[in-house]
């Protein structure tokens, strides 16, 4: 049986009228220590659509509270 993990989902939305193609750092924290982090690329959006995401951390063994998320390119 595979481990549980931590799950994030989230909506993306690109309200210019160019193509944008964003890399998401995401921190999976335990009050201010960085239990791990992830790197998200999403692909090319065109302006408009609502993109709904979702995306696995760490096992759930590890306790989370929060997560931080970052815009690193667009």
């Amino acid at each position: 049986m595979y481990p549980r993990r931590w799950r994030v989902r989230l909506f993306v939305d690109n309200n210019s009228a160019n193509m944008v193609s964003p890399v998401l750092l995401c921190y999976f924290q335990y009050g201010q220590r960085t239990r791990t982090n992830t790197r998200v690329l999403i692909g090319v959006l065109a302006g408009g659509p609502l993109v709904n995401l979702a995306f696995d951390g760490p096992a759930s063994q590890k306790f989370v509270d929060h997560v931080a998320l970052d815009v690193e390119r667009i």
